[in-house]
């Protein structure tokens, strides 16, 4: 919580179940609360999932940032694992391009 990730969907990714590349990272917070999850690119329209451990999917968001950026808040628990999957939204074609991943204390 605190930093961003750089980092680029491209040919060779992870495929999620619509068929578009996905990078998945994963983060285990050391103190309860809620976070903001950002995801930007000039490159692709963001799509943003949170997830459980396991996979579940706990949170998605299309353009909850500026303009096509992705962004979500969610009350996590400390020391619990959750995945973050940074991904663009389904089209016609998989998209591919740089990206901004930043997790950050939510605003009140």
């Amino acid at each position: 919580i605190g930093e961003t990730a750089m980092g680029r969907l491209e040919s060779g990714d992870s495929v999620i179940g619509d068929s578009t590349y996905a990078d998945v990272l994963t983060f285990r917070p050391t103190m309860s609360g809620r976070v903001t999850i950002l995801l930007r690119s000039s490159d692709f329209d963001a799509y943003l999932l949170l997830q459980d451990a396991a996979g579940g999917t706990l949170a998605s968001d299309d353009d909850g940032g500026s303009g096509t950026d992705a962004q979500l808040t969610y009350a996590v628990v400390a020391g619990r694992t959750y995945r973050i999957v940074a991904n663009s939204f389904a089209g016609a074609e998989r998209a591919t391009g740089a990206y901004r991943l930043t997790v950050r204390p939510a605003e009140n």
